[in-house]
């Protein structure tokens, strides 16, 4: 399934992302966390722990060999047969060579260090190796592949497979020819439940970047360089659970040196539950929400019912809110007033924080709405609403200048899990729901309108958002695993009720409609697939 999903602004990303290069350094950071989770679990030995990584690690990039990724210039294009022959080979030689298939026979004893074999083993066949000996053939190809073009469209999503493997994964669209294709991904430990670009160097301060924040099921928030290839690491780490070494030292009256003694103290306490950092949350992180006027924060909100801003310079927790009485589910910082944040929860409650004033009573706004919240979104064209989508299916609009309700819009018939505002156009809306239809709507004058409705066929729908680089392009995901971009302008209606902001350049990339929807599943783009044939007209005409 396709968890979430956020655009790339156009010029944020490296044209040739950097490759990630093994340090020793790296090595025994890896080695000390597999101890780490040993005396956590308490069950297996480090050299059957450190084999099983290393050939599940072996597994994964032999799939990634084998799965999805495409190439430039073609719609789709599947490798061919002879492809996945030589790669079977490949597959077949690599374990043989490192005697992958009798690794279990291996002394439960073996230190974990040479188990791993450190940066020399790591580069022990390169000598000897005809295929990284003759890479130079190919690298040029290569580099053509992973080159982000000027006009490339970027969006990120994250992915959870049937196999409970979850990632990150860059798509490049190819605006021109319709074409879309994974650039490259990131393995993820945990379920992701929220994420969020952001630009701010995380390990430089005061310089820019290309990063993205991911919030999963445990209580840390991990920040990538999308910039770099095979990172094995996140490039930072907010929150989450202490380790061996940390929780030791942080318990008063327990000195102990020996090794052992620290494994059984740190499993007797992770045995009372999650120990966590100075901080942290407590539960699963929901939502993020990064500011992009005072760019070093970053607002999450968690299933602990707390909201928390963190200083991405100091890599801290800054401040921590309990307005909330139940999980919160959304948070949004104002695009127009970067001291507003919104927040909306499982208590049914929508809150505007102001942190110029956040200690008086006043500091925070309250507006109670009709369901738990699914989504929120300020829009774009007026600085003071916003809307908030509920599992009612129901998209309330309001405004941060009165105490009621403006308006509300029963949108679908299951939960409403994503509200899109287009960036560039007024009025224009998008809804997404758990019914797996999408529907865009008109709310010229206050009076709302669905000019357009379509069921998908992608399972219930879970993320949703305009393009800012190309606003009427819609990027939609959802439970089958299928990353849809839509070009709305196909559609008569869109092209009336946006006429005054549709431009030549714009409709050219229409033409006749033919390649509208373009679908990633699994691998294959297929023209015209990813929605069913059940269509609805709202509008009068189209």
């Amino acid at each position: 399934m396709i968890t979430c999903s956020r655009w790339v602004p156009r010029g944020a990303a490296k044209e040739v992302p950097d490759k990630y290069e093994v340090t020793e350094e790296d090595v025994q950071q890896w080695v000390e966390k597999l101890e780490a989770e040993e005396a956590a679990e308490g069950g297996a030995s480090s050299g059957d722990e450190a084999m099983g990584n290393a050939s599940s690690s072996s597994q994964r990039t032999v799939a990634k060999k084998q799965g999805t990724k495409q190439k430039r210039g073609g719609k789709g294009s599947r490798r061919t047969q002879e492809e996945v022959e030589e790669e079977n080979q490949e597959e077949q030689e690599i374990i043989r060579r490192f005697n992958m298939d009798t690794y279990d026979e291996d002394s439960d004893e073996e230190d974990m260090l040479g188990v791993l074999g450190g940066v020399e083993a790591m580069n022990l066949y390169q000598e000897e190796d005809e295929y990284l000996q003759n890479q130079s053939d190919t690298d040029t190809e290569e580099i053509e592949d992973y080159t982000i073009r000027p006009d490339d469209l970027l969006v990120l999503a994250t992915k959870c497979d049937e196999e409970s493997m979850s990632s990150l994964q860059l798509y490049v669209f190819e605006e021109e020819n319709q074409n879309i294709f994974v650039h490259h991904d990131i393995l993820l430990a945990g379920t992701p439940l929220c994420l969020e670009w952001l630009s701010h160097d995380v390990q430089k301060t005061g310089f820019s970047g290309n990063f993205a924040a991911v919030g999963t099921f445990s209580p840390t928030i991990e920040i990538w360089d999308l910039d770099t290839l095979e990172a094995p690491e996140p490039a930072a780490v907010l929150g989450g659970e202490l380790s061996m070494e940390e929780v030791v030292a942080q318990t008063r009256g327990k000195k102990t040196t020996s090794k052992r003694r620290k494994k059984a103290l740190y499993k007797e306490l992770a045995a009372r539950g999650p120990v966590t950092k100075r901080g942290s949350h407590t539960d699963a992180v929901l939502s993020l929400s990064w500011n992009q006027h005072f760019r070093h924060l970053l607002a999450s909100g968690s299933a602990d019912g707390t909201v928390k801003v963190w200083d991405l310079d100091q890599l801290a927790c800054g401040e921590t809110l309990r307005h909330h009485t139940d999980k919160v589910q959304c948070v949004k910082w104002s695009i127009f007033d970067p001291m507003i944040l919104l927040t909306g929860g499982y208590d049914r409650q929508v809150c505007a924080v102001d942190f110029a004033n956040v200690k008086s009573p006043s500091g925070i706004r309250r507006w109670t709405i009709s369901s738990d919240v699914e989504d929120m979104q300020w829009c774009p064209h007026n600085k003071e609403r916003f809307m908030v989508s509920t599992e009612d299916g129901f998209v309330h609009v309001f405004s941060t200048e009165e105490e009621n309700c403006l308006y509300s819009i029963e949108a679908h018939a299951e939960a409403c899990s994503a509200v899109a505002m287009n960036p560039s156009i007024p009025d224009f809306m998008a809804t997404i729901s758990n019914d797996q239809h999408v529907k865009l709507w008109s709310l010229s004058g206050d009076k709302p309108s669905c000019m357009y409705s379509r069921k998908l066929d992608m399972g219930p729908l879970f993320t949703a958002s305009f393009c800012p680089d190309s606003p009427f392009t819609l990027v939609i995901g959802g439970a089958k695993g299928t990353l849809l971009l839509w070009n709305t302008l196909e559609l008569n209606i869109v092209k009336q009720s946006c006429s005054a902001f549709t431009t030549p350049e714009l409709l050219a990339l229409v033409g006749q409609g033919k390649n509208a929807m373009v679908q990633m599943n699994t691998g294959d783009v297929e023209e015209g697939d990813g929605y069913s044939s059940e269509e609805e007209d709202m509008s009068d005409e189209e």
